[in-house]
């Protein structure tokens, strides 16, 4: 698998004095379900962001600890289903789409390609340009296409 792998591209995070004001972004899965509603609040001081769900600190099972990203990633894709009587749902995330991402306090529009099911995801701003992202946890979110992102 190494010979086929790509890495994605890293940079330092933004100097203190560069960095955005998007400080809250959220978005919820779908209108009868709130307790899913998820807010990432920007911590301007550590560069990073910090997860609510459901209006709740979403904290790690373990050490209670509240789940922390230095990026955040939402991936717009199509959703299909309920496929069965469990209501389990399908996300088409291959092939291309929409989204956008959040470094340094700052807000991106992207799109996303995915050529097959073993191929990496490549993200790219509006200018096809691949993007670098700040070192440190990446959370990629999985949204229907048609949800509202609010930032």
């Amino acid at each position: 698998w190494k010979d086929k792998f790509v890495a994605w591209a890293f940079k330092d995070d933004a100097d203190s004095t560069l960095r955005g004001s998007v400080n809250k972004i959220s978005f919820g899965f779908w209108e009868s379900y709130h307790d899913m509603d998820v807010v990432w609040n920007y911590d301007s001081a550590g560069n990073l962001y910090r997860r609510d769900n459901g209006g709740s600190p979403h904290t790690d099972l373990n050490d209670k600890s509240t789940l922390t990203a230095k990026v955040i990633v939402v991936q717009l894709v199509k959703e299909l289903g309920p496929l069965d009587e469990h209501k389990h749902l399908l996300y088409e995330v291959v092939g291309t789409g929409k989204g956008y991402v959040f470094q340094d306090g700052t807000a991106t529009e992207i799109s996303w390609t995915k050529k097959d099911r073993e191929s990496r995801t490549v993200f790219t701003d509006k200018k096809g340009k691949k993007l670098a992202f700040n070192r440190g946890k990446i959370m990629i979110e999985i949204l229907p296409v048609d949800n509202t992102v609010t930032y």
